[in-house]
């Protein structure tokens, strides 16, 4: 089960800095949440810890992790992810919950479940895993945050063809009584349900065109005219009465203007983000295509840039983006995977939001130490000028490049420290800390005007306020502001 992932609201207890939650799968007996509350030193030493009551093990509460108002009360809420729990002796039926946040935090909130039992009348399947990926935005009806949560479940004869649930918010919360279920097979959705497709590998939502409200856009392990699994993108547009289909798109290589063709396990579009990296109003969509050569290195990776308009997303104008790109610090080389994991927001104070993308590269002789690349946005789009790359061998940064350390396994971002400036938040689920390996930690690089610096930073592990419990490498999902 991927739990590569990359997700904006994040301040769960008002106080006007962006929080942040750590997702921990396999911590403890069937999975933890920990929460760390922004100040204007960065993250606080006091935090919280989410988990359901008698936790069943194996549950991988904390897989995916999302925040929103689902409410409209102010405060940022979280969804969870447990898509390993069993449901109705169906095993990795999977689940969600919701803490609703408050001037207290989360843990004092009241908290939601729901399951495929409630979401569709044929109940729970197995190894359906509900809520693997979760993500939240504005789609319609009002003006609380609406939840969009996938699943792996067969759809007609296909197996891990994979879903869509919609869940709405309201002013008590998200809501039993609204619910929205898309697949391949829905009606205006382009392209047909097959065998391991998983449609919702990765979500993102924003305002990609139209009207006010926000978008979503799905990706999927889609095999293209043949070519398998390379990749493929399926936007459905927001409105007063939720997600239609009416004018949805799909976006792969072959689409009008996109800068490659497909080839076998591009896997375009399996990590998603939105923003608006030329400052024209409409949010933009990301896309990375890890599996993708590069100058003859297999897997080398890249990112497609496919910007948003009031006409919707198109292949026009389109940006690719590799480590060959010039501007681009470093080199590709094989199994770099560079765009597994991406993440948006404003870093500096020039127009347009910037782009962070994480790679598995080798640090030295570290196989898989891991970077970031922060690209930053123009009035054209994203610009190679002054960008930069981001190792933990990096001038400032604490610790050191470790095999199979993954720094940049996760991403997020949020304006932790309330100075008009988001803060790059990077996972580090392989880190060692105290000579334990795979303790796991996250780090904090501080923004300004000038961009992120590494001079300023801030790091926690995985233990701290758990009594040592905790483990399972912290950093595999983290949510704040943007993830």
């Amino acid at each position: 089960m991927q739990e590569t992932k990359s997700q904006r609201p994040g301040d769960f207890n008002g106080d006007g800095f962006a929080d942040v939650a750590l997702g921990a799968s396999r911590a403890g007996e069937g999975g933890l949440v920990r929460v760390l509350f922004g100040t204007g030193e960065g993250f606080s030493a006091n935090g919280e810890l989410l988990e359901v009551e008698s936790p069943q093990a194996g549950a991988l509460f904390g897989a995916a992790v999302s925040a929103g108002d689902f409410d409209a009360d102010g405060f940022s809420d979280l969804a969870v992810g447990a898509p390993g729990e069993d449901v109705a002796g169906r095993i990795d039926a999977g689940a969600i919950y919701v803490f609703y946040g408050s001037t207290d935090g989360l843990s004092q909130g009241a908290v939601g479940r729901w399951t495929m039992e409630q979401l569709t009348p044929n109940g729970a399947e197995q190894s359906a895993a509900l809520g693997y990926e979760l993500q939240s935005g504005n789609l319609g009806y009002g003006l609380e945050s609406d939840l969009v949560a996938a699943t792996m479940q067969r759809v007609d004869d296909a197996v891990v063809a994979g879903s869509i649930a919609v869940l709405f918010g309201s002013r008590t919360g998200l809501r039993d009584d609204a619910l929205q279920l898309w697949s391949q097979a829905s009606s205006g959705i382009k392209e047909r349900p097959e065998p391991h497709d998983q449609f919702g590998v990765a979500l993102a939502t924003g305002n990609l065109g139209g009207d006010a409200y926000d978008d979503v856009a799905v990706g999927s392990y889609e095999s293209v005219k043949g070519v398998r699994v390379a990749g493929a993108i399926n936007v459905l547009y927001g409105g007063s009465e939720g997600l239609s289909a009416e004018a949805s798109v799909l976006v792969t290589q072959r689409t009008r203007g996109v800068a490659t063709r497909p080839r076998p396990y591009d896997q375009f579009g399996i990590e998603l983000a939105a923003g608006d990296f030329n400052d024209d109003g409409w949010d933009d969509l990301a896309a990375g295509a890890p599996g993708e050569s590069v100058r003859r290195r297999a897997y080398a990776g890249a990112v497609y840039v496919l910007f948003g308009s009031s006409e919707g997303v198109s292949g026009r104008q389109s940006q690719r983006w590799t480590q060959a790109t010039p501007g681009v610090i470093d080199r590709p080389e094989e199994d770099d995977l560079f765009g597994q994991t991406l993440s948006t927001n404003r870093f500096d104070g020039e127009p347009g939001d910037d782009l962070a993308v994480g790679s598995f590269e080798a640090v030295g002789a570290h196989p898989n130490a891991g970077a970031v690349h922060v690209i930053y946005g123009s009035t054209t789009g994203l610009d190679a000028m002054g960008s930069q790359m981001i190792t933990e061998a990096a001038r400032g940064v604490a610790g050191r490049p470790g095999d199979d350390n993954f720094f940049g396994w996760s991403l997020a971002s949020g304006d932790v420290d309330a100075s008009g400036f988001a803060e790059l938040i990077v996972g580090v689920p392989g880190d060692e800390y105290a000579g334990e390996h795979n303790v796991g930690t996250v780090r904090l690089f501080v923004s300004a005007f000038d961009g992120i610096s590494t001079l300023k930073s801030d790091r926690t592990d995985g233990r701290e306020g758990t009594d040592g419990e905790w483990g399972g490498g912290i950093g595999r999902e983290i949510a704040s502001e943007t993830s």
